[in-house]
């Protein structure tokens, strides 16, 4: 499972949001990735960037749990 349609799952599971879109940046999200890795390796040479990875999703809140206030 693409990490974009595991976080559409987690947040579609709730039933308090609406995913409109997940993606990883339109296929750009390893570029990303990989510029992100570079200045982390300069900052923080402890940092683990083999699990970084971008993604982007737009969702909308689901107003028919509007009273469920676990947000």
């Amino acid at each position: 499972m693409s990490p974009p349609i595991w976080w559409r799952w987690h947040f579609e599971k709730t039933r308090l949001f609406v995913v409109e879109t997940a993606d990883d940046l339109d296929g750009d999200g390893v570029r990303v990735t990989a510029q992100w890795a570079k200045v982390m390796d300069k900052y923080d040479p402890t940092h683990n960037n083999a699990i970084m990875r971008w993604n982007r999703m737009t969702a909308r809140r689901n107003h028919s749990q509007a009273d469920d206030f676990r947000v």
